[in-house]
């Protein structure tokens, strides 16, 4: 699966099913966010699908994760027009300051 990131703000969310700040993050995510987690080996396609608010794309990679050099869940990379502008620890509600 791909998700267009090349054009527009988008941000990727590395999320888990059972990490406790993700469970703040999840409910939150919008139009604009992708959310990624670990891949179906190790993560509950159930629990996930049970999680990701209806319209948000969701990609389960583990190979993704590390592609990002995500850090531990949450954690956020923000992307504008195909160029990361930032990363770091996800905070539910909190949108990183925008270039």
């Amino acid at each position: 699966m791909r998700v267009d990131v090349s054009s527009g703000h988008r941000v990727v969310w590395f999320l888990t099913s059972s990490c406790r700040p993700c469970q703040a993050v999840w409910p939150r995510l919008g139009p604009v966010d992708v959310a990624i987690t670990p891949s179906p080996s190790t993560e509950s396609r159930r629990k996930v699908a049970a999680l990701a608010p209806a319209g948000v794309e969701v990609v389960m990679s583990s190979d993704a994760w590390f592609r990002f050099e995500a850090g531990p869940a949450p954690w956020r990379v923000e992307i504008l027009d195909g160029r990361i502008v930032g990363s770091g620890p996800g905070v539910a509600g909190v949108r990183p300051d925008r270039p």
